[in-house]
C-alpha cells in the first residue's frame, strides 16, 4: 500500500502521528533516573582556566561549559569540555562530538552511524535519536578533554 493510500484511508493517522511527535519533541531525561556523573574537587572557575590552557595546546580547540543530563553518566552539569577540530570524513561511530542544531544550540552527543543526510547522533541518556544530523556544516569538533567539577552530579530541584 502506498503512503498516499495509507493517509487517504486513515485520516486519523496524520493527526495522531503529529500529536505523538509534538508530545515527544523536546522530551528530556532527568538526572534522577541516571547514575550520577563523575565530580571532582575542582571548581567550575578552576576547570575553565585549565580548559583555556588545553585550548592553547592545539590550533582550533575550544571549550564550553556543559549542562543538561542527556550524556549522563558520562557528563553532568557544569562539566567543562574541550573540543578539537576534526575533518568530517574522519568521524567514526562512537565518537562524541559537538555540533550546532537547527535552533543554534550546541549539542554534545555520541555518533551512532552515518546516513545519506549526515551522522545520526544521540545522547547516552536519551531514549530517542537527535532530530538533527551531524553534517560538515554544523560540526564543531570532537571531544578532546573533559574536566569534571565540584558541581553535584544530581542538581537539587
Amino acid at each position: 500500500m502506498s503512503e498516499a493510500m495509507l493517509f487517504r484511508r486513515r485520516p486519523f493517522f496524520v493527526p495522531t502521528v503529529c500529536a505523538l511527535a509534538a508530545a515527544l519533541a523536546g522530551c528530556e531525561t532527568t538526572a534522577t533516573d541516571a547514575p550520577p556523573a563523575p565530580t571532582s574537587e575542582t571548581s567550575v572557575q578552576q576547570a575553565l582556566i585549565a580548559a583555556k590552557r588545553v585550548e592553547q595546546g592545539g590550533e582550533g580547540r575550544a571549550s564550553m561549559l556543559g549542562g543538561g543530563t542527556s550524556m549522563m553518566p558520562l557528563y553532568g552539569e557544569d562539566t567543562v569540555i574541550v573540543y578539537a577540530p576534526i575533518a568530517f570524513e574522519d568521524l567514526q561511530a562512537e565518537m562524541v562530538v559537538a555540533y550546532r542544531n537547527h535552533a543554534g544550540r550546541v549539542v554534545t552527543h555520541r555518533l551512532l552511524k552515518p546516513s545519506p543526510k549526515g551522522w545520526i547522533a544521540m545522547g547516552d541518556h536519551n531514549r530517542q535519536l537527535d532530530e538533527d544530523y551531524v553534517t560538515p556544516e554544523n560540526l564543531i569538533g570532537v571531544v578532546y578533554t573533559v574536566l569534571y567539577t565540584d558541581t553535584p552530579a544530581v542538581p537539587p530541584r
